[in-house]
């Protein structure tokens, strides 16, 4: 039997929640230290926006090492075709 790996909804849900709560924290840190001049505001953007992009990436690959919330299937073994 073949085997399939999916995602629960419960898990896709929490590791919504978990990633834009991180993201808020890490943004509320950064708007703390930044002045209120427009150069300022958008160094902010890009800044958080590349910082938000690695922090997304490390968090997907946190969660492909926990196993909670994962399923997998069985499907049928389906015989090879002959190449002709």
């Amino acid at each position: 039997m073949n085997e399939v790996t999916y995602e629960k909804s419960r898990r896709s849900l929490v590791k919504t929640v978990t990633f834009r709560v991180t993201k808020i924290l890490l943004d509320t840190v950064i708007a703390f230290s930044i002045i209120q001049k427009a150069e300022i505001a958008l160094s902010f953007v890009v800044f958080t926006n590349l910082a938000g992009m690695l922090l997304y990436y490390g968090h997907e690959r946190f969660w492909n090492n926990v196993s909670w919330g994962r399923a997998s299937k069985k499907l049928p073994d389906h015989p090879t075709m002959p190449v002709t």
